[in-house]
């Protein structure tokens, strides 16, 4: 049996291990354009071969793809730290099959429950490594490949093996994939750290493909931001847009360093200051929805009467997210904006829990949420953690202020005895909430914005229209 010797291990450690453009730089026969950054693994029959270096030492350094002779039982593993799309190989000689000379590769990929499915392979410049130099293949991104731990290395996992038995094996020279990190360092014209901005907050303009495919709030106020360039792509025009501020327009660069940029944002005098991004407002005039990620969805109609009533926002200005999780802070919003509750009779209170101050946007629904008894007394109000579906139905029906005397409900996973019984019967019984198919109401599950919008939608036709 022919095992692995040397291998250059490129690894996509967009997460810092490695500043990509020096990688870039370091070696000729690193792919122009390309990180010279990832994870690799290499198996064969019960064999793992498992190693990871630094390409800018081991680049260059052929190994054999495939070197089990007579076995088409071998697997190359490639895990990369952010989402991407495209994968380059620098191969050196072709891979040769045994018996089927139009024998292909099996891609595959690592979902979010650790099995491996077919990758949907869109373009394969390859021709299944029996051409010699460069060539690539890219992909339909799953909607469900997760970071998975493998070999313990966590990340989106793709992997290939050979369909036939092999003859003789493909050397390669490098695996790469072409992306860039962009660093940014944002503040307000305070000189406060700018936080809790997300993709949908940034555009990409003037390159040849303007695509975003990561942002990470690494620190506070500190981003990474993972592009994909093509060709001679050198910089761009990035656009950072959240309602908080005015709109700012920079010139960054993909290619050369430094690649930190420090940002200064001034405050939008205009906002209110709330976490949600775009507000509504009066939709008599017949003006279509912003929203791009609504077609076709079951919450559509829900988040267009919240929207239309100036109840809900979108996360930006084309997106509701309605799939999204929802916080603690922003359901109690929508809840008391569904009410028509008005926020001034709530002026001259203090605010009743130690992670709620007079600066967050969420103070005054916070302080009026108090008042009305919708949340219990504790130390903490947790505005930031996601509000899950017992929760966000004891808040409705206790702002309703309806009867609760029966604590018995139609749904199989609700006991008499739990807290939020008699909550979920009264909600229920208004029409306000409907459970799953397999007749379960599944309490502790996160709630999505989309949700949230059925359930306000449901309880203003029932209790406040």
């Amino acid at each position: 049996m022919k095992r692995l010797s040397a291998f250059s291990i490129i690894a996509l450690m967009l997460v810092g291990m490695l500043p990509q453009t020096a990688l870039a730089a370091s070696n000729d026969e690193v792919i122009s354009g390309a990180t010279a950054a990832f994870d690799y693994v290499y198996s064969y029959g019960d064999t793992t071969e498992n190693v990871t270096t630094e390409a800018a030492e081991d680049d260059g350094e052929e190994f054999d793809l495939f070197p089990d002779e007579d076995s088409d039982d071998q697997y190359l593993y490639m895990g990369m730290q952010t989402v991407y799309d495209k994968i380059y190989f620098d191969i050196e000689d072709e891979i040769e099959f045994d018996d089927d000379d139009d024998a292909e590769l099996e891609w595959q990929y690592r979902d979010e429950d650790s099995s491996w499915n077919t990758l949907k392979i869109t373009s394969d410049k390859l021709e299944d490594f029996l051409d010699e130099g460069t060539g690539y293949i890219t992909f339909e991104i799953p909607d469900d490949w997760d970071t998975n731990s493998f070999q313990s290395h966590s990340a989106y996992w793709v992997r290939v093996k050979p369909e036939e038995d092999v003859e003789e094996a493909a050397s390669i020279e490098q695996i790469s994939a072409r992306a860039y990190t962009v660093f940014l360092e944002v503040e307000d014209d305070d000189n406060d750290e700018v936080e809790n901005l997300t993709i949908s907050d940034f555009e990409l303009d003037e390159g040849d493909d303007d695509k975003i495919y990561a942002v990470r709030e690494v620190d506070d106020g500190e981003y990474q931001l993972a592009i994909m360039a093509e060709g001679d792509d050198v910089s761009y025009e990035l656009t950072i847009d959240d309602s908080r501020y005015e709109e700012d327009d920079i010139n960054v660069t993909a290619k050369t360093n430094p690649n930190t940029y420090q940002i200064e944002l001034e405050e939008d005098d205009n906002n209110n200051d709330d976490d949600d991004v775009y507000l509504s407002g009066d939709c008599d005039d017949g003006d279509d929805m912003p929203f791009d990620d609504l077609s076709g969805h079951w919450a559509r109609s829900e988040v267009e009467n919240l929207y239309c009533r100036g109840v809900v926002s979108g996360k930006s200005y084309y997106y509701f997210m309605p799939d999204e999780e929802i916080t603690r802070a922003e359901f109690l919003k929508i809840i008391l904006l569904n009410a028509d509750e008005d926020m001034d009779d709530y002026d001259d209170e203090n605010e009743p829990f130690d992670d709620v101050h007079s600066s967050d946007w969420f103070e005054k629904y916070v302080v009026a949420g108090y008042e009305l008894d919708l949340i219990d007394k504790e130390d903490e109000f947790r505005p930031h953690d996601t509000i899950n579906r017992a929760e966000a139905v004891t808040m409705l029906v206790r702002l309703a202020d309806v009867s609760t005397s029966s604590s018995s409900t139609v749904f199989d996973d609700v006991d008499t005895w739990d807290w939020y019984a008699k909550y979920v019967r009264s909600a229920y019984s208004y029409g306000i909430i409907e459970g799953y198919n397999d007749n379960t109401f599944r309490a502790n599950n996160p709630l999505t914005r989309g949700e949230a919008a059925v359930m306000a939608d449901n309880a203003y036709d029932s209790w406040f229209d």
